[in-house]
């Protein structure tokens, strides 16, 4: 898959192309039909398929950098977008400039930078150009102007509400992984950079991969039960999520994600993990000795054990 660093200033493809637009934090159900309509278009006019997103989230710019915390990280989502099957995404540097172009002269920018697009798709409360001014209807006229096929995907719907990026934070932030699981269609999951820790699970018998969740929007703390994404497979494991209680004086600048394989090992410093969280097993503690703290990773591994049994 090609990816293109872009300020809408320069061609992504001279190919004809059916392309979907949006940020898609989390590849909700919601983009997933945002996608998936770009992916038919893309098919029925022999074109290829390609994503529009941002690098940045909008209200980093808009909000004076009140980012919200993400679901995915940015080299994730291109990754997941990609497991669907299009040929290219153009991440889009969102800036001042970029925010303060008008509707007109956004879908202006994006014909330059899909000179052959056939279809574009969006979902139906997306919005564009500056303070937000374009509508699905906007695309609508503009685009099938310029003899591009426009389609709005219909909102998808959990517990009678639309589902969104910020009712999935919300969920994930209150601990409800059910909610969060049925909005984005598969259980909800954290993937990051494995990054060197302190080994005192190694220590102890119980090996960490310490992941880094900076940026990254996270559930209430505490132990859970979670599933890894390793190699074309998933492995069993234990995670702790928070901030060592059990060594105060090494207390992290924020809550640190450390997860136990369940029979399995290997070197995985610097790799990218995908946690996926299932079950919260209990309350993080502080415990009066590493020989406590191991009887309770043991209890925890033999729970997780029996909550996962396949």
């Amino acid at each position: 898959m090609k990816i293109v660093e872009s300020r809408l200033d320069a061609v992504a493809t001279e190919a004809k192309a059916a392309v979907g637009v949006g940020f898609f934090d989390g590849l909700h159900l919601g983009h997933g039909a945002v996608l998936g309509a770009a992916l038919k278009a893309a098919r029925a006019a022999g074109a290829e398929a390609w994503a529009l997103t941002f690098a940045r989230h909008p209200r980093a710019v808009l909000e004076d950098g009140a980012e919200p915390p993400l679901l995915m990280a940015p080299e994730r989502r291109v990754e997941a977008i990609a497991g669907l099957g299009f040929d290219g995404v153009c991440r889009v540097g969102f800036d001042a400039a970029i925010a303060a172009l008008s509707p007109e002269a956004f879908v202006a920018r994006v014909s330059e930078v899909f000179p052959a697009l056939r279809a574009i798709s969006c979902g139906a409360n997306w919005r564009f150009g500056k303070d937000g001014a374009g509508t699905p209807e906007t695309l609508a006229a503009l685009g099938e102007a310029r003899g591009w096929r426009v389609e709005a995907a219909p909102v998808a719907l959990f517990g009678g509400a639309p589902v969104s990026s910020t009712r999935i934070r919300a969920a994930v932030a209150a601990g409800d992984l059910g909610g969060a699981a049925a909005m984005l269609g598969r259980p909800f999951s954290i993937c990051g950079r494995v990054v060197h820790g302190r080994r005192v699970g190694a220590a102890i018998g119980f090996p960490t991969a310490n992941i880094d969740t900076a940026g990254l929007a996270i559930p209430p703390t505490g132990v859970y039960a979670v599933d890894v994404a390793l190699g074309a497979g998933l492995v069993r494991g234990v995670a702790d999520l928070g901030w060592r209680p059990t060594f105060p004086g090494d207390r992290p600048a924020a809550p640190v994600l450390e997860v136990h394989l369940i029979d399995a090992g290997a070197d995985l410093y610097g790799e990218w993990l995908d946690v996926r969280f299932l079950k919260r097993l209990r309350d993080e503690v502080a415990f009066p000795t590493r020989e406590a703290l191991a009887a309770q990773i043991a209890a925890d591994i033999t729970a997780a054990r029996e909550c996962r049994a396949r």
